[in-house]
């Protein structure tokens, strides 16, 4: 179990992909993204993207870690999880999979599964060991993302009431400056002498 964490803890890339692959889950795209107005739907879209990865890896780690599903070689998983980062990053500016993240999230949990799975590949142990050492290691891997994942909500939440008092300031300024311009004498009205 301690290995499953570790792995969480020790690498960046993991760490990175989860607040990157949960940013639109606290979001809603319609032409822009905006925050969303109501914390039970995103609430909802975080926890059905956190399920999907955990599903999706959990499937391909212990296929993998059971010698069911080849596992392809690790330089080849390493990119596709870097490739998964970057393709979550870019769907932060530009929509992949509008308003369903989740399924961005089970697609790439599946690569990222492969890559847990390196953990115990190459193990001499017993079919049932692996398979605890497995259950041991997707547990510690999930532990590691349930500190990763509320972390990140607290700095998503902060990053979204930040955003949303800058848009109101702004639009403040927009309408001030709106009245302003509609309070201001034109040139043609300073220009006529008041009679006295």
């Amino acid at each position: 179990m301690r290995l499953g964490v570790d792995h969480i803890r020790t690498g960046p890339d993991h760490i990175l992909f989860v607040p990157v692959l949960l940013l639109p889950a606290v979001l809603v795209f319609n032409t822009i993204w905006r925050p969303a107005e109501n914390f039970g739907a995103s609430l909802w879209r975080i926890t059905r993207v956190v399920s999907m990865f955990t599903v999706a890896h959990t499937i391909t780690f212990s296929l993998a870690g059971l010698d069911i599903l080849p596992l392809p070689p690790s330089k080849f998983v390493e990119a596709i999880i870097a490739i998964s980062i970057a393709a979550a990053a870019i769907h932060n500016l530009r929509p992949i999979a509008q308003n369903k993240e989740w399924l961005i999230a089970f697609a790439f949990g599946l690569f990222h599964g492969m890559g847990f799975a390196g953990l115990v590949d190459g193990l001499e142990v017993s079919q049932s060991t692996k398979l605890l050492s497995l259950l041991g290691r997707n547990l510690g891997i999930e532990i590691g993302q349930t500190v990763v994942v509320p972390r990140s909500l607290v700095v998503m939440a902060i990053l979204t009431v930040v955003a949303a008092a800058i848009r109101e300031v702004e639009a403040r300024k927009g309408r001030l400056m709106s009245l302003e311009h509609s309070v201001e004498p034109s040139a043609e009205q300073e220009a006529v002498p008041v009679p006295v």
